[in-house]
């Protein structure tokens, strides 16, 4: 869940599920519900704590789709198609005032 980094490495939530990747699917041990996760970089930390409820976590980060020379990826059909329980959207508390984060968001739920 964790890789160590060197010290050239100044985002340090890279370290968390592989750093920061489109797409990461986590499978626990737990048998329980799927969930997605919406995040930024700062979301990678807090991935791990869900193992212990969920047993598949999918995390996805928004900044990844939707734009120019990024895939398209329509969050409700996906959901729907992964069998989802559970969105889950954490960020950098700074994140909420980014309007071109909102625009992320806003292109996953297919809102222009």
């Amino acid at each position: 869940m964790y890789t160590e980094l060197g010290d050239s490495v100044s985002n340090k939530y890279l370290c968390f599920i592989g750093g920061d990747t489109p797409i990461c699917i986590v499978e626990s041990d737990v048998p329980g519900p799927t969930c997605i996760v919406l995040k930024e970089s700062y979301g990678n930390a807090f991935v791990p704590f869900l193992t212990s409820h969920y047993g598949r976590i999918i995390v996805i980060d928004p900044r990844e789709f939707n734009r120019d020379g990024k895939p398209s990826l329509n969050l409700a059909e996906f959901a729907a198609d992964q069998g989802v329980d559970d969105l889950i959207v954490i960020n950098y508390p700074y994140m909420i005032n980014s309007k071109a984060f909102i625009r992320y968001l806003n292109a996953l739920a297919g809102v222009q």
